[in-house]
């Protein structure tokens, strides 16, 4: 990083390694291991290291977006109680009609059926918290999919375990990784980080089929929702 480009730099996009730390949820003696193995984009100024904010989420987005079949599969089957989708997708948890628009919006109408339904204590500080995630960085993870969900699930403050499915079929800006537009969001509300992890998992791996992202956007009822979602999971050799 030359003179002429931190000159640049907004203050609040350069971190410290504590901040760095508490950005990615590692220690800082994982960060400090990480850049003695040049695994992490840094610099040192003023004898101190110093992290660009924008960098590393560039740097984050191709991680992101490399987890292979094999070791979705893996994260989900791990517990010793797979979940059910089935039962975590219900017919008062899918949007069909989704709207395209501002991020907010799109956050907003899919906490709608949890505050509907009292999963959520606060529906409004835990839209904030989608809202605050996604500014970090997107969760629209490509190939038409957004998994939103808040940083730390600690605080998701939620009485039920859920998801909640929305699909814009004329599909939406929702900043993805990979460019394109996003047509189907899974939103995830757990207070388990293990759980939600899973979760995430097993809705990037139903979803990364382009093939069930188009019969999603055709679906004409919930019903039809449910059906294709159990057997894209039955197909696909998940553990109920």
């Amino acid at each position: 990083m030359n003179d002429k480009n931190t000159q640049t730099i907004n203050n609040n996009d350069i971190m410290t390694l504590a901040e760095i730390a508490n950005y990615l949820r590692l220690s800082e003696k994982t960060i400090l291991r990480m850049i003695k193995a040049n695994k992490i984009p840094v610099t040192k100024l003023a004898n101190r290291w110093r992290f660009m904010r924008t960098v590393i989420d560039e740097w984050l987005a191709p991680r992101m977006r490399a987890v292979s079949e094999k070791n979705l599969v893996g994260i989900i089957n791990v517990a010793k109680h797979p979940i059910p989708l089935s039962q975590l997708i219900t017919p008062a948890r899918i949007i069909l009609d989704m709207k395209p628009g501002s991020k907010e919006s799109i956050l907003s109408k899919l906490v709608e059926p949890l505050r509907r339904t009292g999963i959520l204590a606060d529906s409004e500080a835990f839209t904030k918290k989608l809202v605050e995630r996604e500014n970090i960085i997107s969760t629209a993870i490509g190939h038409g999919v957004a998994a939103p969900h808040v940083r730390d699930s600690k605080e998701n403050n939620v009485r039920k375990l859920a998801i909640v499915l929305g699909i814009c079929k004329k599909g939406t800006n929702f900043h993805s990784l990979d460019g394109h537009k996003t047509y189907v969001f899974g939103l995830v509300c757990s207070n388990s980080e293990d759980v939600q992890l899973r979760l995430m998992a097993k809705l990037s791996l139903l979803l990364r089929k382009p093939d069930v992202i188009r019969m999603l956007r055709r679906a004409k009822n919930k019903q039809e929702v449910i059906t294709l979602l159990t057997a894209t999971d039955r197909k696909i050799g998940i553990r109920k």
